[in-house]
């Protein structure tokens, strides 16, 4: 296992709250499985990627320099059942961090949401 993947391995272990040697064997067996991206400390940070990386290029993103985007940030890591972890930025597994959401995903996760919040009020 190469350093940068040992990192990975640190940021799946934090995220997964693994304290033993069983979860972190299961957690090398599906490493692949997350996407991770060690710069990015914050959902501040992290945001302002996901835009460069999403925006066409000739896109002003330099607008976005003094912006605090931490609640925006927040969202897509929500969407991607991601965190932000010691090591870096940590996708869910199977998700791809800087992946453009669609109209699709984001309408399955609001049917989440509604059927959670069913449950929580007694499906009512």
């Amino acid at each position: 296992m190469d350093w940068q993947e040992f990192v990975k391995l640190k940021a799946v272990i934090e995220y997964e709250k693994v304290r033993n040697i069983a979860g972190t064997i299961d957690c090398i067996k599906h490493l692949h499985e997350y996407d991770f991206d060690p710069l990015p400390c914050n959902q501040n940070e992290f945001a302002k990627l996901y835009l460069m990386k999403n925006l066409p290029v000739d896109s002003p993103v330099r607008m976005f320099a003094d912006v605090d985007m931490s609640d925006f940030g927040d969202k897509i890591l929500h969407h991607k059942q991601g965190a932000v972890t010691s090591y870096g930025i940590l996708s869910g597994r199977n998700q791809v961090l800087y992946a453009g959401l669609t109209a699709e995903s984001e309408q399955s996760e609001s049917e989440d949401e509604t059927e959670e919040s069913a449950m929580n009020m007694g499906g009512m």
